[in-house]
């Protein structure tokens, strides 16, 4: 019952020093990132602390007055939309020109080393297949010399005594049923199915000679294709470069024009307002929303009063407004 306390203090404590040992190699590794020697103080980390939450609401602030411009401002949106589908663009385009700069000839590069090494295998094993052929038909020949030879010999030595008589026809004979033998006749098809094999195999050899230079043809053609692509790609990423720049300087100067129309506007209703109420008789912004409503609301009677005598058979005169309407046009700048 003792030992588990025990254990299980000893455990928190060395628990406890790996974690400290962890976090004072972490606070080595960032002094020695940032290049200080030891950790500045408290209040220092404090009013560090302090300053980047100001600048982080500051520029939360800021973000948030982009956006309602933007939201605001329908052209600048679009622009926008422009700017990241031009920018999706550029990525595309980079990627594709990196492909077409590293990966692309490596593959044709891989690809024409692959029909190469076949080929040259085909014909090395075709070549191969044709010397052993040929050496067993330079055999079978050399065979048949040697019979044909013997042959000779034997109808040069002349006529052989048969029984105290000289055969004159029966060398001759023999010699001319022998020359007729089945493996004379084997040994000449042999010799004849060999030349037309030659000739097959030189055919096929020349068939190969021109796949290959066709292949090479095409790999160059190939070749020059995709620098075309790449020329052409590069040509509309510049296009599409400039007509971006153009976009921007557009919205700027439309954003420009707008910022001045809105001024001109603001300060033409202020103009107004003094002509119509005077300098010191304006009304504030909730006395003219006021007056607003009210106007509203009477408009609304009349109109309905209008209503009621034309169904009892009367036919009142329409009201006639002079003047500003107050507070109308100021919501719309």
């Amino acid at each position: 019952m003792l030992s588990d306390p025990v254990n299980r203090l000893e455990e928190l404590q060395a628990e406890l020093l790996s974690r400290q040992n962890a976090l004072s190699s972490r606070i080595q590794s960032i002094l020695s990132e940032t290049g200080e020697k030891e950790l500045p103080e408290l209040q220092v980390l404090s009013e560090g602390r302090v300053q980047l939450i100001k600048e982080i609401q500051h520029t939360k602030d800021e973000g948030d007055a982009l956006l309602l411009q933007v939201e605001g401002n329908g052209e600048a949106a679009s622009m926008y939309r422009v700017a990241a589908r031009v920018q999706r663009f550029e990525e595309f385009a980079n990627r594709a020109n990196e492909y077409v700069k590293n990966v692309l000839p490596e593959e044709i590069e891989r690809v024409a080393d692959a029909d190469r090494h076949h080929s040259d295998d085909e014909v090395a094993a075709y070549i191969k297949e044709l010397q052993a052929k040929r050496e067993e038909e330079l055999r079978k020949i050399g065979m048949l010399k040697e019979r044909t030879t013997k042959r000779a010999n034997d109808l040069r030595n002349g006529p052989r005594v048969e029984n105290g008589e000289l055969n004159a026809l029966c060398r001759v004979s023999r010699a001319k049923e022998e020359e007729l033998d089945k493996e004379t006749k084997e040994t000449q098809e042999y010799v004849d199915e060999a030349r037309l094999k030659k000739a097959d195999l030189i055919a096929k050899i020349k068939e190969l000679r021109q796949a290959k230079s066709k292949i090479q043809v095409e790999l160059l053609d190939t070749k020059h294709k995709n620098e075309k692509k790449v020329n052409e790609m590069k040509a509309r990423i510049r296009h599409a470069e400039l007509a971006n720049k153009r976009d921007i300087r557009v919205c700027q100067q439309l954003n420009t024009t707008n910022a001045a129309l809105t001024t001109n506007a603001q300060t033409l209703l202020g103009q107004l307002n003094v002509e119509h109420y005077g300098i010191e008789g304006a009304p504030s912004e909730k006395a003219l929303i006021t007056m607003r409503k009210e106007e509203e609301r009477r408009a609304a009677a009349a109109l309905a009063n209008g209503r009621g005598n034309n169904n009892n058979g009367s036919h009142p005169a329409g009201n006639e407004t002079d003047g500003l309407c107050p507070g109308r046009d100021t919501g719309n700048f």
